[in-house]
């Protein structure tokens, strides 16, 4: 039988007798409580009969809001806020009924002032916001700062005015009696993000960019810990810090370095369960939710919340695509463990984790059952279907970061074709040619291609091939529908870059304007043969230099690829050419007007491209997560579930949160805000090859 609770009182400074705050020395049995170790201020002192009732249960009547209180809407005006209000309504009862689902049963304490030490105040308009790093929170602050009458306009302050400044003022400055007041009368919001999705976007922000404080402070840390064999430069400055080993950090129950708010668990910044937040917004909607509340708040009509990004503008946000690119550093247990370590905020914030196999299974019976539906309806929708397949292909392809990736081809394309063609000019004309240099041309060739990947490959993922990107689309790294965008625009700037160089190059000794053409003494299929081979060599270059479960590359990949094409070209200039890329070859041929034997030079290429990625990507250094996907989906196919394959029951309708067992390890798909469309995530979009 258990002990009873030793309860004792405690009259805090700020308040007056009947508003006290309780402590409890005992230890309830039971689940853990996931919630972490809290503490709460009470209204007045409670009968003695209560003390044997959960202590979350009798917190949340004394200290907390008893129940969910509708929004004032007076200042909302239209109508087109009704579905963003519904799902307002949806997001809090859900996590409503999840903190009752899994209430605490352990010891609470007098920290009332820790539990509000991450929410700051906007008085004026009786506003309280809990931070959350990496969700929007610079610009929040910057919307408070103009809210309260510091600034005239969000867009017009600093970085370090919003965190340096200390212009806004935090809940836990008050005293006891003014926390109290501000929590029950004010507004409180928060706006979260995808667990994995904000973990990836702190860590590229603090360890990815030059920081005088995360880098000394954090990153030696790590590296001297983590890293075995660790150089004395990184010892020293910090810098470098991988993502497998800040992982391995985060992990480590003996870090050698605290945790910071920017990778901490929503649940123990912000005590989603014990203060009742009144507007959840989320960072996948987060314009729409933000404009919404400044409307709830009665905020002046000409302040929208800022749509810029705070720092490393030039950056591509954080996606679910840049998430999976560098989950893949991780083995499959730390994949688990780092969603585990995030479960709570998967759960209380109705995220679904990207990790577990039966998503992958329910996602192939789905694909299945829509097949035969189609089958079955094909005679029905006509023309409609091929529209609508269409459309669906090509998601993803309307967005400013994909024209962005394809213009950045087209230029990379252009300088490249401009800049290595113009090594191949003869200055000294058709009289009196000088010898071919083919020195200055493979290192010209070699060393430009480097430039380009240097300096648009964390734009468009550096292909400035068509054979590169035809590799990339058969082992899956990017769409069918984006490697048309791409090869068009290759294409193009090959076009458009040959033709500025025929421009500028007297007609005296422009010649063949760098045309590839099979030597005369080999046949078209000796030349396929040479383009092949020297195609082969680049693109598996480019496959083993980018492998990101590689751990050992430590120069430059660009140098490395750029390398590869120079020795190409001393192998092969007086066999072929040494084309190795369609586009290169296509370019001055348009120009010029020559054609013999171009399709060697987009057969021979192409072949070798695929050969080399599939040769790398399935047989030498195979993705142990495709093996493992590929044994469940056509394991699970062919034979009945044996325990390990969780149907999932899609009627949402009938779901109630009390009848669900959640646990760690299990995807449980909790999908309340079934109509909210989460914007800027495109499922769709694969992230490109960083070469």
């Amino acid at each position: 039988m258990p002990r009873k609770a030793a309860w004792r009182r405690i009259v805090p400074v700020g308040l007056s007798n009947p508003e006290m705050a309780v402590s409890s020395s005992r230890h309830w049995q039971g689940r853990a409580d996931p919630f972490g170790v809290v503490a709460a201020s009470s209204r007045s002192w409670l009968p003695e009969q209560k003390m044997s009732e959960s202590p979350l249960s009798w917190f949340r009547g004394a200290y907390l809001p008893p129940a969910l209180h509708p929004l004032n809407k007076t200042f909302v005006k239209g109508g087109e806020w009704q579905d963003i209000d519904s799902t307002q309504e949806k997001r809090r009862a859900f996590l409503q009924g999840i903190c009752r689902k899994h209430n605490s049963r352990r010891k609470l304490q007098t920290h009332l002032v820790h539990l509000v030490s991450r929410i700051y105040v906007e008085d004026r308009h009786k506003v309280l916001y809990c931070e959350v790093p990496k969700a929007g929170c610079s610009n929040w602050k910057r919307v408070l700062m103009v809210l309260s009458g510091l600034a005239a306009s969000a867009n017009n302050i600093s970085h370090d005015d919003v965190h340096y400044g200390k212009h806004l003022r935090k809940l836990d400055s008050y005293d006891l009696k003014g926390i109290y007041t501000r929590l029950n009368m004010y507004t409180k919001f928060i706006f979260v993000r995808d667990p994995m999705e904000r973990l990836v976007s702190a860590f590229r922000d603090k360890f990815e960019h030059p920081n005088s404080y995360y880098h000394p402070v954090f990153g030696k840390a790590i590296i001297k810990k983590y890293r075995h064999n660790a150089d004395e430069e990184a010892l020293k400055t910090g810098s470098g810090v991988k993502f497998k080993e800040f992982i391995q950090y985060l992990l480590d129950s003996h870090r050698p370095v605290g945790m910071d708010i920017h990778w901490e668990q929503v649940s123990k910044l912000c005590y989603p369960c014990l203060i009742n937040y009144d507007f959840i917004g989320k960072f996948e909607t987060l314009e729409e939710d933000a404009n919404y509340f400044l409307q709830l708040v009665g905020a002046p009509a000409n302040l929208k919340f800022p749509k810029f990004k705070d720092r490393h503008s030039s950056d591509e946000r954080t996606s679910t695509e840049v998430v999976r690119q560098y989950l893949k550093e991780l083995s499959k247990e730390e994949r688990q463990l780092t969603y585990d370590f995030y479960y709570l905020d998967y759960l209380m914030f109705n995220y679904t984790s990207p990790l577990e196999p039966e998503v992958v299974v329910r996602e192939e019976a789905e694909h299945f059952k829509l097949k035969s539906l189609e089958t079955a309806e094909g005679l029905k929708c006509g023309r409609l279907c091929k529209c609508e397949r269409i459309m669906v292909a090509f998601k993803g392809v309307w967005t400013q970061p994909f024209w962005k990736a394809v213009s950045a081809e087209f230029l990379a394309m252009l300088i490249f074709v401009l800049l290595s063609l113009g090594s191949t000019i003869n200055w000294g004309g058709a009289e009196k040619p000088l010898p071919v240099d083919m020195v200055l041309i493979s290192l010209c060739f070699g060393l430009s291609i480097a430039t380009m990947v240097q300096c648009f490959g964390h734009i468009s993922g550096g292909h400035i091939n068509p054979a590169v990107t035809v590799a990339m689309v058969c082992t899956r790294k990017i769409s069918l529908a984006k490697s048309i965008f791409y090869i068009l625009a290759q294409c193009l700037g090959a076009i458009v870059g040959a033709g500025i160089l025929y421009l500028v190059t007297p007609p005296s000794v422009v010649g063949g304007l760098g045309v590839t053409a099979v030597h005369r003494d080999l046949s078209a299929g000796h030349g396929l043969l040479v383009e092949l081979i020297i195609t082969f060599q680049l693109v598996f270059t480019i496959f083993a230099s980018c492998d990101s479960k590689r751990s050992d590359v430590t120069g430059s990949v660009a140098l490395a690829i750029g390398f590869s094409v120079a020795i190409g070209h001393l192998f092969a200039i007086n066999y072929t050419g040494a084309s190795m890329n369609p586009a290169r070859s296509f370019g001055p041929a348009v120009i010029m007007g020559r054609w013999e034997n171009q399709w060697v030079y987009w057969v021979g290429p192409i072949i070798g491209a695929v050969l080399a990625g599939a040769l790398y990507e399935y047989v030498y250094c195979p993705d142990v997560e495709l093996k493992r996907r590929f044994k469940d989906v056509f394991g699970k196919a062919t034979q009945p579930s044996k325990g390990k394959y969780i149907e999932v029951d899609d009627s949402r309708s009938h779901v109630e949160t009390d009848d669900l067992i959640l646990k760690p390890g299990i995807v449980h798909v909790i999908d309340i805000d079934r109509g909210e469309d989460k914007k800027g995530r495109d499922p769709s979009s694969e992230v490109l090859s960083s070469v």
